[in-house]
């Protein structure tokens, strides 16, 4: 991508989720956010329809970083773990959103397919038994669904602890592989 391309829809993502601390992505306006990322309407024309296309195109690239960063090699839940709360950690703001508004979020089914994906092609030689798949979707699912409860309840859970408990909960849940 050039790098004006890149720079420009990093300024509509900035503004974006600057917006998306005081208003739902509906309310958003394609002025407002504009103004905000100090670029002209012409140009967000260039890029954009709407202003969701600018959520749905980093919900493309969020996948795409995170499928990049877990197939780079052969890795234990562990280390899955690690690269996925970095991954998380780096789209803050974005996750949370989307945890929060999964209505606005096809990432999310995406993100929990693509661990049961990558649990199974790091974890198990050849195709996962019935049970195995079951696991897969139950470790995969729970983990993200820990993520988006830990955003509802941030004031009372702080992120050592959810980091430390999925290690726990997701070692427990794959040892039933075997």
């Amino acid at each position: 991508m050039d790098r004006r391309v890149k720079k420009t829809r990093t300024a509509f993502r900035q503004a974006l989720f600057a917006l998306l601390d005081h208003k739902p992505i509906d309310e958003i306006s394609v002025s407002e956010l504009c103004r905000q990322a100090g670029v002209t309407r012409r140009t967000f024309y260039i890029h954009y329809d709407q202003v969701s296309d600018i959520f749905s195109d980093y919900q493309e690239d969020m996948a795409e970083q995170v499928t990049h960063a877990i197939h780079a090699g052969k890795m234990d839940p562990d280390s899955l773990l690690t690269i996925f709360d970095q991954i998380l950690m780096a789209n803050f703001k974005a996750f949370r959103y989307l945890c929060q508004h999964p209505q606005q979020s096809d990432l999310i089914p995406q993100l929990t397919q693509m661990l049961v994906e990558t649990f199974a092609s790091q974890l198990i030689a050849g195709r996962p038994a019935a049970s195995q798949q079951l696991i897969l979707q139950y470790a995969a699912a729970g983990l993200i669904n820990a993520y988006v409860y830990w955003f509802d309840h941030e004031s009372t859970i702080d992120y050592g602890t959810v980091v430390k408990t999925n290690r726990k909960l997701l070692a427990s849940t794959l040892a039933q592989l075997s």
